[in-house]
């Protein structure tokens, strides 16, 4: 849906030549940037980047120009690791799982090591020579079977392999 309100003001100088650039062509093709530059209408634009994009450019001077300095640089990243406290992604999915979607955890199945020594995630998903031995073969030379909800003679629910 179109916004009905018209822009306070043009795009700023900064993304009115990012944009003419990307719709020259200037960053590759421009069907791929297409989408982008469609939403950077004023109509469309429903996240404000175009209102946004002269503080995200003050923003990134002030990056520049601290990084420019490694030790102050150095003590920002210092502090602002320091200053995330508990923050993990891990930690806020669990808490969204159980808090907001009422879940709770289960746990993976331990992986187990196959016939090579290699550690396997589901251990119950069974090898295809495993497979072949469970159903008794039948396949053609060089090529396995799983059946799937059928009787071994049912050709539905099978499928084959080559190796």
């Amino acid at each position: 849906m179109a916004r009905k309100t018209q822009p306070p003001q043009p795009l700023c100088p900064e993304l009115a030549r990012v944009v003419d650039d990307l719709a020259a062509g200037r960053f590759g093709d421009v069907g791929d940037v297409a989408p982008l530059l469609a939403h950077l209408r004023w109509e469309a634009d429903f996240y404000l980047v175009s209102h946004d994009f002269p503080l995200y450019c003050a923003a990134q001077e002030q990056v520049d120009a601290v990084f420019a300095d490694p030790g102050e640089w150095t003590r920002r990243s210092i502090l602002s690791t320091a200053g995330m406290g508990k923050f993990s992604t891990d930690r806020t999915i669990a808490e969204y799982a159980r808090d907001i979607w009422g879940l709770s955890p289960c746990r993976r199945p331990e992986p187990a090591p196959d016939a090579l020594g290699r550690s396997r995630s589901f251990p119950n998903l069974a090898q295809p020579s495993s497979m072949d031995a469970l159903l008794g073969g039948g396949g053609a030379p060089g090529s396995t079977t799983f059946k799937a909800h059928g009787s071994a003679s049912s050709s539905q629910g099978s499928l084959k392999l080559l190796h």
